[in-house]
């Protein structure tokens, strides 16, 4: 799996020609998961011919983008903070061959019950 820095000047997610920005959100599932900092390194071990980016788009909002290399499906999740209901909100958007987002979920949810372990001793199911 790739990671891209997206805090660098000029750096762009390379969604090629699958519109992901355009694509709508949905509501999705939240796990804590996603914002773990040992997460890319799971993800990678799980998924890899994933490329994975994030980004702070604001105080309270942060974007995870993903692409499966193989596939070409595409999926962008919105984490933004809810100050009323003390909250983390979900959304998602997909694009290319459908599946990607259950499978992130499927790897997260893996991690996640097995401690989180660190990415080179994890044996996802």
């Amino acid at each position: 799996m790739t990671t891209l820095d997206l805090s660098v000047p000029n750096t762009e997610f390379p969604t090629l020609d699958l519109d992901l920005d355009q694509a709508p959100l949905a509501p999705a599932l939240y796990l804590s998961t996603f914002e773990a900092r040992d997460w890319p390194a799971a993800l990678a071990v799980a998924l890899p011919d994933v490329v994975y980016a994030a980004r702070t788009t604001g105080r309270s909002c942060a974007q995870h983008e993903f692409i499966d290399t193989a596939t070409f499906a595409a999926v962008r999740l919105v984490l933004t903070y809810d100050v009323h209901d003390r909250q983390v909100v979900a959304a998602v958007a997909e694009a290319g061959t459908g599946g990607l987002w259950d499978r992130i979920v499927a790897a997260a949810t893996d991690w996640n019950q097995a401690g989180r372990p660190p990415a080179e001793v994890w044996s996802p199911r």
